[in-house]
């Protein structure tokens, strides 16, 4: 076997095992597929059960990805695209409207980490409170 075939070899088993269970058509399972689902499975389901604050997690990375990805990067590509002047009436509304959101994404991530805080104080793993 040279090294090229070696290094294009899966370093992990791809047989299919057929499975003919009685009163059903065959079907191929592939262990290493259904261990690797089940175990990520697994996984975020205790991520998940850890995390009962999740929205306010993912309310802080909306306010960190805001501003860069909605307004900022393309107000630049547009103000670079369509050669618009420095001090013109146009830059300064673009720049203007590019500050106003940096303010409103900078609002929101100080109340999501207003909100991991105060949840972090009553925080119980695995209780649930109805």
């Amino acid at each position: 076997m040279g090294i090229a075939k070696m290094a294009t070899e899966p370093i992990y088993p791809q047989r299919n095992q057929s499975i003919d269970p009685p009163g059903f058509r065959p079907f191929n399972l592939n262990l290493f597929r259904l261990v690797w689902r089940s175990t990520f499975v697994v996984f975020t389901t205790i991520i998940s059960m850890l995390l009962l604050f999740f929205n306010v997690v993912v309310g802080l990375l909306d306010a960190f990805g805001f501003w860069p990805l909605t307004v900022y990067f393309p107000v630049e590509m547009y103000i670079a695209q369509k050669k618009i002047p420095k001090w013109s009436t146009r830059w300064v509304c673009l720049q203007i409207l590019s500050v106003g959101s940096l303010i409103i994404s900078v609002v929101a991530a100080t109340g999501s980490v207003a909100g991991i805080v105060l949840d972090l104080k009553a925080y119980k793993p695995f209780k649930t409170t109805y």
